[in-house]
């Protein structure tokens, strides 16, 4: 279809919307440039889960921004918002780690801060980590994970859309960011145990519980 684009290895949305820039000739004006810059920088969690090709666009966008270097600084500032580190520590804690041959994957719950907590596991090691949220009427999965894993098991496209899926729900995102909904009730039910059910029939294996 004339000005569209189907990437299932794009990591960010903005990348995609960069690519139709470049398609269709449009000036790279700092007003788009920018918001392009940011795109790529928060899905990529400032280029943590960046592949070549979203450093390249960043590399080529940068010098179209007009001067807002100092800008994209502020609005990743490191520092957490309240309570994010409070959420990273008690994903941390709360996880579950499961492994078979040399897949590493991490499941854990949260009340906020899933994508937070979702690169805190990524940070303590594992190949890829799945974060819930208890939403009332429905259960949220954020995922991320390597490149390494996403090219075994895209999130995206095949991991979470099965998991939503299987409760009731959906899924989509990018092949190592996604998110799903589960239309499940975490008092009825064993979310964590359900997502490992699904990983382990996704990349058909058995894992084994780490810690155990």
């Amino acid at each position: 279809m004339p000005g569209s684009s189907i990437d299932e290895t794009a990591k960010s949305t903005a990348e995609l919307v960069y690519e139709l820039v470049q398609q269709s000739e449009w000036t790279l004006t700092p007003a788009v440039a920018y918001p392009l810059v940011v795109g790529v920088l928060d899905d990529t969690g400032f280029l943590q889960a960046a592949g070549p090709a979203q450093i390249r666009d960043v590399c080529e966008l940068l010098p179209h921004i007009g001067g807002r270097e100092a800008d994209i600084a502020e609005l990743f500032d490191p520092k957490p918002q309240p309570g994010e580190r409070a959420a990273q520590l008690k994903a941390t804690a709360r996880a579950r780690f499961y492994q078979a041959r040399d897949v590493a994957v991490g499941v854990t719950h949260v009340g906020s801060f899933e994508t937070a907590a979702a690169h805190a596991l990524r940070g303590a090691g594992v190949d890829c980590a799945l974060v819930w949220s208890d939403q009332g009427d429905h259960v949220r999965v954020v995922g991320r994970c390597s490149d390494a894993f996403a090219a075994r098991l895209s999130l995206g496209s095949e991991l979470l859309p099965t998991l939503g899926e299987a409760y009731g729900g959906g899924g989509g995102g990018h092949d190592g960011a996604a998110g799903a909904r589960l239309n499940a009730d975490p008092s009825q039910t064993d979310v964590t145990a359900c997502i490992r059910r699904v990983v382990e029939d996704e990349l058909g294996v058995k894992f084994a519980t780490l810690g155990d």
